[in-house]
């Protein structure tokens, strides 16, 4: 268990909940939409700059995207055991950076499908992305977590939250980018979310009878880490 977390002696337990029993998919939600591809293609240009910045410790500033892909990314290579990874990353790239522009500036012409779009934006965030990572810092605003009966009581930037089983599970479908706003909820709380961040950036968080909340992807997925964590085991206490 992560050291960041605290185990307590407890001699009832809180029953462990299927998130399959408290929500079930929309219909037409499997599939893409134009807002899902265009978040993937603006978070393009954040991962390739997060690429590069891993590597020489700055931030590309005043630097396009084309100009990183042609000039900076060739510099970086990911896995140099595998020769041929690389050069092929970086002609979709290429081909990506087109594609992002024309979507960015609702340009139709010329575009492959919604779900190939995705598919091709999402592989190259993915590969950019640090694979797992959440650093504490992601964690900072999550304060005070513990089971009291059957809820789990938190804090998120002091605004205090208790929730049962079915609307963790509700709030984790929501936080999850893949199931976001996809899901029809049976059980537990309603949970929505709306991007009101010019740059995509920063996601707020609704729950029915709650205060909303603001968090990063990174923070996104610190909490669904730390929410997970206590849905199995509900003797952990988070400080």
């Amino acid at each position: 268990m992560f050291r960041w977390l605290q185990r307590e002696k407890r001699h009832s337990t809180q029953p462990n909940f299927m998130m399959s029993d408290d929500y079930k998919d929309l219909p037409g939600s499997q599939g893409p939409s134009v807002d899902d591809v265009r978040f993937e293609a603006i978070e393009f240009e954040k991962a390739v700059k997060g690429y590069i910045e891993r590597h020489t410790g700055e931030w590309p500033k005043d630097v396009g995207l084309g100009k990183l892909i042609r000039n900076e990314l060739h510099e970086y290579p990911m896995h140099p055991e595998l020769p041929d990874l690389w050069p092929k990353f970086l002609q979709e790239a290429k081909e990506l950076k087109a594609l992002r522009n024309k979507i960015v500036h609702s340009d139709p012409s010329g575009l492959p499908t919604l779900s190939d779009l995705y598919e091709r934006f999402h592989r190259a965030n993915t590969l950019l992305r640090p694979f797992g990572f959440v650093g504490s810092t992601s964690r900072d605003k999550f304060c005070e977590m513990e089971w009291k009966g059957g809820h789990l009581h938190f804090k998120i930037n002091d605004a205090c939250y208790a929730l049962n089983g079915p609307d963790i599970n509700n709030l984790l479908s929501e936080l999850d980018p893949s199931s976001r706003g996809k899901v029809h909820f049976k059980k537990g709380k309603l949970v929505s979310s709306k991007m009101l961040d010019y740059g995509y950036e920063r996601c707020t968080y609704y729950i029915e009878e709650c205060e909303p909340f603001e968090l990063v992807e990174e923070e996104s997925m610190a909490l669904q880490d730390l929410l997970m964590c206590f849905l199995n085991d509900p003797e952990l206490k988070y400080p």
